[in-house]
């Protein structure tokens, strides 16, 4: 019972020291939320409501803000599938 309490208390504090981490689930829930959200406006605008919230943007830490994915072309994807073995 001892390594119990002595491995939560060692995920505390790592948790702690390292307050930036940012998972991959962290990142799904995240877009799931503004994209909820983002459906709730278009819905206000399509019935006509004049008050329209404005967009939301869950904070995140700062190593992976402003990063956009860049568009990529056709034949740069089918190249990746090719990559891949499935084109």
């Amino acid at each position: 019972m001892s390594e119990l309490v002595d491995s939560h208390a060692m995920l505390e504090a790592f948790s702690e020291a390292i307050p930036e981490y940012w998972s991959t689930e962290r990142e799904l829930l995240a877009l799931i939320l503004e994209t909820l959200h983002t459906l709730l406006r278009v819905t206000l605008k399509a019935n006509g409501s004049k008050r329209v919230p404005s967009a939301l943007e869950y904070p995140r830490p700062d190593s992976t803000k402003g990063k956009k994915a860049e568009p990529v072309s056709m034949s740069e994807y089918a190249d990746y599938l090719k990559s891949l073995g499935k084109g």
